[in-house]
């Protein structure tokens, strides 16, 4: 019996992990530019839409009661 040499025992090449399902649809997601820009349009959006109160005086449920049956015009 010969001795145990590196030529005498083959290096197997380490197995590569798997990907699950999650992690290739992300990889997949993540270079797809057109939605890669609606997702930030999407958070740029709903930042905004709570942050409303912050950026306006106006307050939305106030009502004008000379305008409820006023006709359509600038002021309404």
């Amino acid at each position: 019996m010969e001795p145990i040499t590196n030529q005498t025992v083959q290096q197997t090449p380490p197995k590569k992990k798997s990907l699950s399902q999650w992690a290739i649809a992300r990889k997949k997601f993540i270079r797809n530019m057109p939605a890669m820009a609606s997702l930030i349009f999407l958070l740029v959006v709903t930042a905004l839409s709570i942050a409303s109160p912050l950026l306006s005086d106006i307050d939305p449920s106030r009502i004008n009661p000379r305008l409820v049956e006023a006709p359509p015009s600038a002021e309404h």
